[in-house]
């Protein structure tokens, strides 16, 4: 985030590149597809468990250089991960419990991890930066629509912010968490949109 590492993945390994002396480390063993925590401080990286046949996603702590699996309790398929700011925070699809991908919510600093989803197809999950909400599109059978949900952390709740055709690829949110830009076919093309939380 800050320009001067870059995190790729080589080889099934996760390295490290510092741009301006074009030095490459490696940081793990395993891995691929590494996620920065927006203020550097963490990645977030899908590996292969071997023993339980399953695609996990682990935490890299950059900082102290430490890094294990993000969750411990019975595995499914994870991916996706998407981090807070200060990258205590992660929301994340995962299998656990069943065949299909859900939407989970972890703090790492509390370990404490909550289901977000249950049975609805989703995509494409983003935690806010502040850590206290989850940006996802989620496939509604009443209306046969990709629709565009926010789940409240505190609240425990969700709610429905975009019912037309938003296009599942794109989604984002403001640095101060307050709004949010995606892209949806409402109109008819695909445009950008910005949904302003303040405004509810």
């Amino acid at each position: 985030p800050d320009g001067k590492n870059l995190a790729y993945s080589y080889n099934n390994s996760v390295w490290f590149k510092d741009i301006d002396s074009g030095q490459a480390t490696q940081v793990t063993t395993s891995g691929w597809r590494p996620v920065w925590s927006p203020d550097g401080s963490k990645i977030a990286y899908a590996y292969w468990d071997t023993v339980n046949w399953k695609t996990r996603l682990s935490i890299y702590d950059v900082v102290n250089k430490t890094g294990g699996p993000l969750t411990n309790d019975v595995p499914g398929h994870e991916s996706n991960p998407t981090l807070s700011a200060n990258g205590n925070r992660i929301a994340f699809l995962s299998t656990k419990g069943g065949w299909n991908y859900n939407i989970w919510f972890k703090d790492l600093a509390a370990d404490s991890a909550i289901q977000v989803t249950n049975g609805i197809q989703v995509s494409n999950p983003k935690v806010s930066p502040d850590g206290f909400k989850i940006a996802y599109f989620g496939y509604s059978y009443s209306n046969y629509r990709w629709n565009l949900y926010i789940y409240d952390v505190n609240r425990g709740t969700t709610s429905l912010i975009v019912d037309s055709y938003p296009n599942t690829s794109y989604l984002d949110w403001s640095s101060n968490s307050s709004k949010i830009a995606f892209v949806s076919s409402r109109a008819g093309n695909n445009e950008i949109f910005a949904y302003d939380l303040a405004a509810e």
